[in-house]
């Protein structure tokens, strides 16, 4: 799978909590992408990168590839909300429900020990089917 360069709709369960504005990479990040903090500290889609944080959903589209890193800002869910995304290695049950995953794209996660760099994305709350599920984010501290 592909990380996602478009709104992510219908996917994402707000926290009710912490809402910020952040200064974000120099890149384009949709609604509805899990995103992550950088090793320079701006906000960017989610991947298995070393030195990145998970930080929660993106609440808007911000095109900022055109620019330098800080240029924009985007606003973000960091309150530990809730997304559907796709699992890398599938064939998942309802006895998955509880296991951490880690990040691999804006929209995709997987087991641990399975990603180059195991960055903690949440655990599993609801498994939708073999290759899709809900994960609880961590609340952005």
């Amino acid at each position: 799978m592909a990380a996602s360069t478009v709104a992510i709709q219908g996917k994402y369960r707000p926290s009710h909590g912490k809402n910020r504005r952040l200064k974000m990479a120099a890149e384009l990040i949709p609604f509805g992408a899990i995103v992550m903090i950088n090793a320079a500290g701006y906000v960017a889609n989610a991947t298995d990168t070393a030195g990145c944080k998970t930080l929660g959903v993106a609440l808007e589209t911000v095109d900022n590839s055109g620019g330098s890193a800080g240029d924009l800002e985007i606003l973000c869910d960091i309150g530990g909300a809730e997304v559907q995304v796709a699992h890398e290695v599938g064939s998942l049950t309802i006895a998955n429900v509880g296991d951490a995953v880690v990040l691999e794209l804006n929209n995709e996660v997987s087991d641990v020990a399975t990603s180059t760099n195991d960055i903690a994305a949440g655990s599993i709350i609801e498994v939708v089917d073999a290759t899709t599920i809900w994960v609880a984010l961590p609340q952005y501290a």
